[in-house]
């Protein structure tokens, strides 16, 4: 809406500013329109409250209406919002004097009326003659006196405005003045007669756009300057009738018009004299013999060598010819307009380097030199070498469909074009029998010699790559060099270079390919299956290929052909890529073979969607395969051979030092990409073969499959029958681990051998299906597996950790293996796995069997964790030495040599050890409410607002009744269930049905009445301090009271709940598990605390033991605070007792002295911004306190109290409770690791209705403290929770909680977590020291009209202030994330980190001395679904700041020993 409009009226002539006032202008101004009469009002600028127009020019005075709109809606309007053409502010120009300029400075005289604008001043009026300013020095409303000089030529109009006005109106021609063209000069005089000599003309009346110069004829291309005054653009210059075009090179003035002289015309042997004809505007000047075109100062070139280079440049050409001087700084060569830069220059020679062009063809060399313009030339430069050029094909036509082409023996081409539908492409390569062999003895350090098992056709100079053969980190030994000769046995090599490590030879002799060039070649029928395509790719090098960042820019790609049983790529050399090295996408039938890849970024030979099958990658040696961050995540972490699809042929290839796996076979549910389909099923097809591959020294895996195969009868999608995959003569040595299947069916390992790999000769994960103990099933057989070797290592200790770790369920069967070398420490032949965050501890109990074993110097057989861990049945005695029975082996003790070891974890729950292999129908639901049945058809607890009038007292004898003998009719108050007709005493357990004294200590408290606790209960002003001090607390149907909304209770009160990790849980009473220590409704109404924190008002240095606060607080001696962090690490935060407090009730004596700095930080920014960056101090003292009773591994255990608000059944009743509690301090709470919405162990849980909050909407979490928290300080999933003015300090991390060490923890937590929750509020709270994320809360709706519920937030601290992952949830409405309402100061890494799908708007933000302020990563679409979408990342209205002037490098450090620091740097994808 339009709510005024200034001024509101102008002058007729229009261009008077108007301004219109309102809101809701949003977008740009093309969005925006304004209309003044009908007609457009120019609008020159725009904001959210503000829009400035010009107004259009009207023929009559008067009222004219005003209309607005913004993005086609149309503005409401103010009642007086119209705009009046008024005569009365109309200025009127009568007469200008003089009516001619000569290009000399003249004084106009310009009268009329309203010339000025109210109040006076020159400032407010502006004059221009002919779009040239006319500088005003005196106004008056009759009359403006202004200078100006240069004027375009010809007649032109005086143009007057006046502000607040508008523009000036006249009469006929009262307003137009007549400038005359003088031509004063043209230089140079002479020049080349082929052009290019830049001439310069001066003189007045020169116009932009209408300016020609016209000079003679005959050669041209110099550049002529035309001095004068009133020249344009469209100044006209000519010599001898040709036209002398505007130069690019000199900028021509109103003064000066610059133009290249033309080529003269005709035959000039000497010289030519033109005339020079200057038209300005339809004026025209002539110069009689103004330039003479001369012979005797044309430069000439007669050669040039040599005659071709490629297209990429770089060609050094000699030039030869005369008169070019010796200045390169005025000279240049030019070949079809890209430059050749000069390298030397004399009057006869040039010599100069091509660059870069972008096609192939014979162009003319040009030369220009100075002031004599273009040479003589017919010498012609021919650029050549790619596909798109004739005369890559004979000079005659590019290749046609249906041809056959060939590239021949040491022809070389750059594809940079689509190819026409070729019938074949034949590329022609040396032949080499031998493309890799292996070394046949041992090759050391320092020698240039290496001898080979085959004979080979190598030659000298070629270049060869020997692999490496050391550990799985030894990536960087493999090696790159000459051959410098080869003897005449055909298998002694020479080499230029000595080698720098040692490869090993005989058995474990290693790998080299020779290296030749080819490039990128894209293999692509448009009908598939049809076989029109077909590629036959022999002996070539094809070297530095493929485009980093594109998909389908590989160095061979065949690309959704179908069928292609006639092509192949065979005995080739691929290395040094930047995108994999051969890709098949939806191909079948092709045979890949005898090829060398090395130094290979990304998958190396890669299978794309997972639909490819009967493809065959044989007998290839593959090195160097490293990771490429510019396509999928999987080429991240990258395999030799990629397999996406099993029925494939994998055989005879060897894989050495690459940095991550030899074979990944990565099978989906689905085919992905352009070729998905839901009737294809990779993870249930049938296998291929996979036959005696070699992987070693490998970053990780020999063989990985991840994340599923599970092959079925048929391979089809519907077949639930499972089937073996036989992988065989697999060869493994000095990986990480030899074989890793991490979620397997029936997969069988038969025949490897795997030698000195670090952690494992093979491991699976998950058995997830297959027949079990079968030969049908999943298995390992006939193979050997060797703990270290002398020939591959020289360590005394190292050895592989185990051979055999056995997966999780029960099935697996090892068969006449041989187990060597298995008799160091720390090394076996049998472990069980682990799955981070699956599980770590007390995992496993599965069944597994053995048969047919051999233990070469193994005497380390299995290994133990714990109690229980796995059972192996022994079937013939070859594992346990008694071949009479077979042994079940179930725990320590048995074999000769079985360990035990300990691993720090957390303390979750862990799987069920089982005893025996049963089969049982079992169903398990989960739910929320006991019997899955809504609590909202129970009875709810109704809120107690009063004492009753008639109550029983606890020292009341009368008011305990023996439970065996009183009905719940006839009960009085109370029951206690131990002692019959007596009060409790100290270990009694107690019922409450109805209820002055202090408690006993009690094992379990039932409150079914109500238990009030009065601190004054006699009236007498003497409070009592209570401690109430038990093990399970139940309210069931009752109430808790201590303190009331109204009367807060004055005294103390101390609920202690008892109990440790051992004690029993308290179940059915809770729809959650009641365990020690735990609570259900209560009203807790501690005495009001006027402020819960505050800030500091000046900076606390280390050792001070006062600090002075910014206001009052009503805190008392013995008070115990908490002190914020201001620098990076959060273990600066501090607590303190208070000795004392000031008079003015702000300064503080602490019971100790500050070990860091706390710092307050006020300053004003040179953009008006102002910084409040200071520590905050918490009150942690309440009157009434809920406290974990401490026991002595309290600590160790992390188990304190908890207090759980939900739905409690007991008797045949339900009741859902409720809670009401302020000012209550909860100390030593929680139970660590316990987070599930299903047992949530907090120190405060609402569970089922609405400190975790789950199911529970519309809860109010204001004015609180929370310091020191293990995973959150609070986390709720519910809707429209408030958190409001809560201070939250110190937020551990789990993973480096108590001294662990968990590399595998990938979890970012919020110190408030809150990304599932909605509509949640979140106003003035502050977020300190957290160890991870501060805010893990849902972006808001970028929609204007979505509600913003985000403001005056603060976090410092964290390593991350805010922070948007992958997975979290955004609006579904708009796809646009908003991040507003926080201030982040001094988080390490990022203080905004968004990293996801939706689009995102961080808007009113401030990042102020953090790692990287604002980091915005949109992902997705997936590039391989070939689907694109709009997104966009917008920073507005915010403050970054990088350091302020209080940082100080000597306190503002991070702490590098921090676990948390070490390990966060394993999730963190880019660091600051």
């Amino acid at each position: 809406m339009v709510s005024s409009l200034s001024p509101a009226a102008g002058s007729l002539g229009g261009k008077t500013s108007v301004t219109l006032t309102g809101s809701g202008f949003e977008g740009t101004m093309a969005d925006s329109s304004v209309l003044i009469g009908g007609f457009p009002c120019e609008i020159t600028s725009l904001t959210y409250t503000q829009i400035v127009c010009k107004t259009p020019s009207s023929v009559s005075t008067g009222i004219k209406i005003v209309q607005l709109t913004v993005k086609s809606i149309s503005a409401e309007m103010c009642q007086n919002c119209n705009f009046e053409y008024k005569a009365d502010v109309t200025p009127v120009i009568s007469s200008v004097t003089p009516v001619t300029l000569t290009g000399e400075n003249t004084e106009l005289t310009i009268t009329g009326t309203y010339l000025e604008q109210q109040g006076g001043g020159i400032s407010g009026t502006s004059v221009k003659v002919g779009g040239v300013s006319c500088y005003v020095t005196s106004t008056s409303p009759t009359e403006v006196i202004c200078n100006i000089t240069t004027v375009p030529c010809g007649t032109q109009k005086v143009e007057l405005w006046v502000t607040g006005k508008g523009k000036a109106t006249s009469g006929g021609s009262n307003d137009q003045i007549t400038s005359q063209s003088i031509i004063s000069s043209v230089t140079p005089s002479t020049g080349s007669i082929h052009g290019g000599t830049i001439l310069q003309i001066d003189g007045n009346g020169f116009k932009q756009g209408q300016t020609t110069v016209t000079v003679g004829s005959s050669g041209g291309g110099h550049e002529v300057i035309v001095q004068g005054t009133g020249l344009e653009d469209n100044t006209d210059v000519k010599i001898c009738g040709q036209v002398c075009k505007k130069s690019t090179i000199t900028t021509s003035t109103p003064n000066a018009f610059a133009c290249v002289t033309p080529p003269a015309s005709g035959t000039v042997s000497t010289t030519l004299t033109c005339d020079v004809i200057v038209t300005v505007g339809g004026a025209s000047v002539t110069i009689t013999s103004g330039y003479i075109y001369d012979a005797t100062k044309t430069p000439e070139v007669t050669a040039v060598s040599p005659s071709r280079g490629g297209t990429g440049g770089g060609t050094l050409l000699t030039i030869t010819g005369s008169k070019f001087g010796n200045d390169s700084n005025v000279s240049s060569v030019t070949i079809d307009g890209t430059d050749c830069a000069i390298s030397t220059i004399n009057d006869t020679q040039i010599t100069c380097n091509t660059g870069a062009h972008n096609n192939s063809a014979s162009f003319r060399v040009e030369v220009r030199i100075g002031n004599s313009g273009i040479a003589k030339t017919k010498v012609i430069f021919q650029y050549v070498d790619v596909w798109s050029s004739v005369y890559t094909w004979g000079g005659d036509k590019l290749p046609q469909d249906g041809e056959v082409i060939v590239i021949q023996k040491g022809q070389m081409v750059l594809l940079d074009t689509d190819t026409a539908i070729l019938k074949m492409l034949i590329i022609q390569g040396k032949p080499a029998p031998v493309t890799w062999t292996r070394l046949a003895q041992t090759a050391s350090a320092g020698t240039n010699i290496i001898v080979l098992q085959q004979k080979v056709s190598w030659q000298q100079g070629d270049k060869i790559v020997i692999a490496t053969t050391g550990d799985h980190l030894s990536m960087g030994e493999t090696e790159e060099a000459t051959i410098q000769s080869v003897a005449a046995d055909k298998v002694t090599i020479t080499l230029v270079e000595t080698l720098n490590y040692t490869h090993l030879g005989g058995r474990f002799g290693e790998e080299k390919g020779s290296d030749q060039f080819g490039g990128h070649i894209f293999i692509h029928t448009p009908k598939f299956n049809s076989g029109e395509a077909k590629a036959r790719i022999e002996y070539t090098e094809i070297t530095h290929a493929g485009q980093a960042f594109r998909l389908g820019r590989y160095p061979i790609h065949f690309h959704m052909n179908g069928k292609m049983p006639d092509s192949y790529v065979r005995g080739c050399s691929i290395h040094h890529t930047f995108n994999r090295a051969v890709n098949m996408h939806n191909n079948h039938d092709t045979i890949i073979e005898r090829n060398v890849g090395y130094h290979i970024m990304g998958g190396a030979f890669f299978f794309e969607d997972g639909i490819e099958t009967n493809n065959t990658f044989q007998y290839m040696l593959i090195i160097f395969v490293i990771p490429s961050t510019s396509l999928l995540n999987d080429d991240i972490t990258p395999a030799a051979i990629w397999v996406t699809h099993p029925e494939n042929i994998i055989q005879h290839n060897v894989m050495a030092g690459n940095t991550f796996f030899g074979m990944w076979y990565r099978m989906r549910a689905h085919p992905e990409g352009p070729s998905y389909t839901t009737s294809v099923c990779p993870q249930n097809a049938l296998m291929g073969i996979n036959y005696n591959n070699t992987v070693h020294s490998c970053g990780w895996f020999g063989l990985w499959i991840f994340e599923t195969y599970k092959p079925r009868v048929g391979g089809f999608c519907g077949s639930s029958t499972p089937v073996p995959a036989v992988f065989r003569d697999l060869f493994v040595y000095n990986n990480e681990k030899g074989v890793e299947i991490v979620n397997g069916g029936a997969i069988q390992i038969e025949g490897m051998i795997a030698v000195n790999n670090k952690k494992a000769g093979f491991e699976e994960k998950l058995l997830i299906e297959g027949e079990k103990f079968s030969v049908n099933g999943s298995l390992i057989k006939d193979s050997c597996i060797v703990g270290y070797t002398s020939a591959l290592t020289t360590s005394s200790t190292f050895c592989t950790t185990a051979a055999v770790v056995f997966p999780y369920l029960d099935g697996f069967l090892v068969s006449n293996v041989i187990f060597e070398n298995f008799d160091r420490a720390n090394c076996w032949v049998f472990e069980w796995t682990r799955i981070t965050g699956t599980c770590l501890v007390n995992c496993s109990g599965f069944w597994y069997m053995t048969e047919s074993l051999t233990f070469v110097n193994s005497p380390n057989k299995i290994h133990y964790d714990w109690l229980f861990e796995g059972a192996v049945y022994d079937l013939d005695g070859t594992l346990t030495g008694n071949p009479s029975k077979p042994v079940v082996i179930t725990t320590t003790g048995i074999l000769p040599t079985i360990s035990g070891r300990t691993r720090s974890t957390r303390k979750k729950r862990a799987a069920m050890v089982t005893e025996k292999d049963v089969e049982v129908k079992f169903e398990a639901i989960r739910c929320y409410y006991q019997d899955c049945v809504d609590p909202n058809s129970e009875q709810t607890v109704t809120v107690a607002s009063q004492r009753p009038s008639s109550f029983c007292k606890w020292s009341d004898i009368s008011s305990w009744t023996d439970t065996s003998t009183a009905s719940e009719a006839t009960r009085q108050c109370g029951v206690n269930m131990d002692t019959s007709d007596t009060k409790p005493v100290n270990g009694n357990s107690v019922t409450i049905v109805k209820a002055d004294e202090l408690f006993p200590t009690m094992e379990t408290l039932i409150i079914k009445g109500t238990l009030e606790v009065d601190a004054d209960f006699d009236g007498d002003g003497n409070y009592l301090n209570f401690e109430l001090r038990v093990t399970y607390l139940i309210i069931h149907g009752g109430r808790l009271i201590v303190g009331w909304t109204d009367n807060p209770f004055p005294g103390t009160m101390s609920i202690i709940l008892q109990g440790t990790e051992s004690s029993p849980p308290l179940n059915n009473v809770l729809n959650v598990p009641v365990t020690a220590k735990s609570m259900s409704a209560l009203e807790l109404h501690g005495k009001e605390v006027t402020t819960t924190f505050t800030q500091l008002e000046t900076t606390v240095v280390a050792g001070s033991n006062t600090v002075t606060l910014i206001k009052e607080v009503d805190w008392s001696v013995g008070d115990e605070i908490v002190i914020t962090s201001t620098s990076y690490d959060p273990w600066h935060t501090e607590t303190f007792k208070i000795t004392a407090v000031s008079t003015n009730k702000k300064t503080l004596t602490l019971n100790g002295t500050t070990s860091h700095r706390h710092l307050v930080h006020k300053e004003t920014l040179s953009t008006g911004e102002k910084l409040d960056l200071s520590a905050q101090v918490g009150l942690l003292s309440r009157n009434i306190k809920i406290v974990g009773g401490d026991y002595p591994n309290m600590q160790q255990d992390s188990y304190g109290a908890t207090v759980k608000v939900g739905m409690t059944s007991m008797d045949s009743s339900t009741f859902t409770g409720y809670a009401r509690i302020s000012n209550v301090e909860f100390y030593r709470f929680g139970h660590e690791g316990y987070v599930d919405p299903f047992d949530p162990r907090y120190a405060l849980a609402f569970s089922n209705l609405a400190i975790g909050v789950y199911g529970t909407n519309d809860l109010l979490i204001e004015n609180n403290v929370i310091h020191h928290t293990v995973w959150f300080c609070m986390e709720t999933t519910s809707d429209n929770t408030t958190i409001r003015n809560n201070l939250f300090a110190l937020h551990i991390w789990e993973g480096s909680y108590q001294n662990r060490y968990e590399p595998g923890n990938v979890r970012w937590h919020g110190c408030i977590e809150a990304i599932t929750a909605t509509n949640l509020n979140l106003t003035d709270n502050v977020v300190t020291a957290s160890e991870r994320f501060a805010y893990h809360i849902p972006p808001q709706d970028c929609s204007i009209s979505a509600e913003k519920r985000y403001a005056n937030n603060k976090a410092n601290t964290a390593l991350i202030c805010l922070g948007i992952l992958p997975p979290d949830p955004v609006s579904s409405a708009t796809k646009c994330a908003l991040i507003t309402g926080v201030t982040a100061w001094k988080c390490l890494y990022y203080g905004f980190y968004y990293n996801n799908m939706a689009s995102v708007v961080i808007d009113r933000v401030a990042a102020i001395e953090c790692g990287i302020g604002v980091f915005e990563m949109l992902i997705g679409p997936n590039p391989i679904t070939h689907v694109a979408e709009d997104r966009y990342g917008d920073v507005n209205n915010s403050l970054i700041v990088g350091t302020t002037s209080s940082f100080d490098c000597t306190v503002d450090q991070v702490n590098q020993n921090d676990d948390n620091i070490k390990l966060s740097s394993l999730a963190v994808p880019f660091k600051a």
